[in-house]
């Protein structure tokens, strides 16, 4: 390649050499006479009288220069052709596993456990919670024998009616005994706790059949998320399994491809440039 260039560097440097000598030919000489001294006026040139041999030599030493340049370029092609050249790797990712999620079973809520009465059940239930409700209504803070208690006491015995100059006597006629308000109030709570019982104790079922029921799921959807996540690292094993032979193949077919290109580079920067028998006077001429 050193040789290729420094011989076409010659060449037209010889062709240069040539163009000079044919550049400044005219046909005539002008002096000038004055006192007796001559003054060239213009140099008189003649044609060479090789000057086909000059032209003929001219032209091979451009057609051989030309010849070295392409064949330059071309190994300079080949070599930049190599190292231009994309690896690609003709197999496809192994693409990693989806995580799983599995449809999980939603929580019962107490309306599903008040489901799962019997209608005897949830009738006597009904039934006891109006009894508790009623009776409350009547017998707590506020109610109306509550009131009659609190107020039983404080009637007088005695009132006047009093208008103008009249005074009279109103009579008070009490019609209960604070014993027998007492004693319904005692009689009403007594049934009011055992109606709150029974209701009480429906309640607790619900709320015992929705937790275990709530139990049962949350064991089942755990079950169901322990069997996804392990099919899902199952999966996952083996992806990484292809994966890695994925880029072990890759690294081997870059070393390859790698070598393949380096020793192709080498070869072309190796190889020599043929010299035409047309020019081979003219590079022997310069290499000897």
């Amino acid at each position: 390649m050193s040789d290729a260039q420094t011989i076409s560097n010659l060449c037209n440097q010889a062709a240069m050499s040539i163009d000079k000598k044919l550049k400044y030919v005219n046909n005539h000489e002008e002096t000038l006479d004055l006192s007796g001294k001559i003054n060239i006026l213009q140099k008189g040139v003649s044609m060479p009288e090789n000057v086909i041999e000059l032209l003929i030599k001219k032209t091979q030493l451009h057609g051989c220069q030309a010849y070295l340049r392409e064949a330059m370029k071309l190994k300079e092609n080949l070599m930049n052709h190599e190292r231009q050249r994309t690896f690609v790797f003709n197999k496809e990712l192994p693409r990693a596993p989806d995580r799983m999620y599995p449809e999980l079973i939603p929580i019962v809520t107490e309306t599903w456990g008040w489901n799962q009465l019997t209608d005897t059940e949830y009738n006597e239930y009904l039934k006891y919670e109006a009894v508790a409700s009623h009776i409350g209504q009547f017998i707590h803070d506020g109610s109306i024998l509550d009131k009659l208690r609190e107020q039983l006491p404080t009637i007088p015995t005695v009132k006047w009616f009093e208008r103008k100059d009249l005074v009279l006597p109103i009579t008070i006629v009490v019609h209960h005994k604070m014993e027998n308000l007492d004693k319904l109030h005692l009689e009403l709570a007594k049934l009011h706790r055992g109606a709150e019982k029974i209701v009480n104790k429906y309640k607790a079922k619900v709320k015992n059949l929705v937790a275990k029921k709530n139990h049962e799921i949350n064991l089942e959807n755990r079950a169901a998320q322990e069997t996804s996540q392990k099919e899902y690292e199952d999966l996952y094993k083996v992806y990484l399994k292809k994966y890695e032979e994925y880029v072990t193949e890759q690294k081997a077919e870059k070393l390859k491809f790698d070598d393949e290109v380096a020793t192709k580079i080498s070869e072309y920067s190796t190889l020599k440039i043929v010299s035409l028998p047309e020019y081979k006077d003219i590079i022997e001429e310069f290499i000897g």
